[in-house]
């Protein structure tokens, strides 16, 4: 029996020595692998440290650096737009009172351009197409208003809607009746009956009297409540009265 116990421990000795011998050999494979490849290693590590390091530094300091700096901005802008002064709004170069003393203001122009990643500079590509309308520069306010992107419904809903505006000052009747229909799926109960009301007056003057009554059924059984509606049972009427006469 001791015999026995003196073979099992044997065993187990010389199983930890192969498991020690292994781990040495695979430590030693390890660190040559390691020498061979260092430089790629520790540039690969660096490479992620400095990706994070520059990923908090946007997302902390610098983007909210530029948020404020675009709103200051906005602040004037958006003062000449309220005044209807809306060409001085568009490109600035007026010299404002400022806390830190005289500066000329920026427009929204220079805002979108400046801001373009920053909310502040998102929404002056708006309010320079909107600009730009009551300018009567109908093409380069649909180049704003199409480069503006947000979630707000009303916003976002408005600046389509501008679009098919501008395309129908252009006299691209069909055009702006796209986009009024789009600006009307973006649902909500203010502008959705706006954009459809403006499409079917597009219709009835093209005298697509069948769209435009598909549209005014529309906005009598979906938008009941709405300002539109309040008068869209008589156009309903006069439509039905032009295409009898057609």
């Amino acid at each position: 029996m001791s015999e026995d116990k003196n073979t099992g421990t044997q065993q187990f000795e010389n199983e930890q020595d192969v498991q020690v011998e292994a781990s040495e050999k695979n430590l030693s494979g390890f660190s040559a692998w390691y020498e061979h490849y260092k430089k790629q290693v520790l540039g690969i590590s660096g490479l992620i440290v400095a990706l994070a390091l520059g990923l908090y530094y946007y997302n902390m300091i610098y983007m909210p650096e530029q948020e404020a700096e675009a709103a200051n901005a906005m602040y004037w802008a958006e003062d000449f737009f309220a005044k209807d002064s809306f060409k001085i709004a568009l490109n600035g170069g007026i010299t404002v009172l400022t806390p830190d003393g005289p500066k000329t203001m920026s427009g929204f122009l220079q805002i979108a351009d400046a801001y373009s990643a920053t909310k502040p500079g998102n929404l002056a590509y708006y309010y320079a197409g909107v600009c730009l309308m009551r300018l009567g520069k109908f093409q380069d306010a649909i180049s704003n208003f199409e480069r503006y992107s947000n979630d707000d419904v009303i916003v976002k809903s408005m600046a389509e809607g501008s679009i098919g505006d501008a395309y129908v000052e252009l006299g691209k009747s069909n055009e702006g009746i796209d986009h009024y229909l789009k600006a009307s799926k973006i649902s909500n109960t203010f502008t959705s009956p706006l954009f459809l009301k403006k499409a079917a007056t597009i219709y009835e003057v093209l005298g697509d009297y069948a769209n435009a009554l598909l549209i005014l059924d529309r906005i009598q059984t979906e938008f009941h409540n709405s300002t539109e509606a309040s008068d869209v049972a008589k156009a309903i009427a006069r439509v039905k009265a032009k295409q009898i006469q057609k």
